[in-house]
């Protein structure tokens, strides 16, 4: 109910009530509701709606032409694209984000994937895996997994990052990631466990 409250005409959330729309802020809230999805809450469907509604806009106002024209900005598409694939069915964006979009914000993301944190690489793995492109989804798992450390004490973990601050660099957020990437991509991997 909070949340509806906030919700701004746009479709947008703000960081604090009253305060202008944020795409962060707004693709965050949408990721929370895909969650609570899973876990069976009751998500009502036309406040997701709106918000992908505004997110829809935002880019193809902002991200399009700075994706296209700037070769930039994978790690805002990366998220989003992952985003979507976790409702149960477009009707969650429907009349927002196109099959056409998608597949061009996953091959931008593809085409940058290299260069991603362990963290968004997890999220194009699955991404890619949910679109039925299983080999590149290992391909991308498996540069992450080469460089995980396994120790008898201390499991199967990452480096810290030297940005911690940077969202896509959190550390607590990778590992969690990491073990829901591996209960779907590999669920008989024995780091999984540790």
């Amino acid at each position: 109910a909070d949340l509806e409250k906030a919700q701004t005409s746009l479709g947008g959330f703000p960081w604090w009530p009253g305060g202008p729309p944020s795409p962060y802020m707004t693709l965050y809230i949408v990721y929370g509701f895909s969650k609570a999805l899973e876990f069976g809450v009751d998500v009502p469907q036309p406040v997701v709606r709106r918000a992908f509604g505004y997110l829809h806009r935002w880019y193809l106002d902002e991200m399009v032409d700075h994706m296209l024209g700037l070769d930039c900005c994978w790690e805002f598409v990366t998220y989003l694209n992952y985003v979507l694939s976790n409702f149960p069915d477009p009707s969650w964006y429907e009349g927002t984000f196109t099959p056409d979009d998608r597949a061009r914000m996953l091959e931008h993301s593809w085409r940058h994937w290299r260069e991603h944190q362990p963290l968004l690489k997890g999220y194009l793995a699955l991404t890619l895996h949910r679109e039925g492109r299983t080999d590149d989804a290992r391909l991308v798992w498996d540069s992450v997994m080469d460089s995980a450390k396994t120790d008898r004490d201390l499991g199967t973990y990452w480096a810290p990052e030297d940005r911690a601050w940077l969202w896509y660099n959190d550390t607590t957020e990778t590992h969690a990631l990491a073990l829901r990437v591996l209960s779907e991509l590999e669920p008989d991997d024995d780091r999984r466990d540790g």
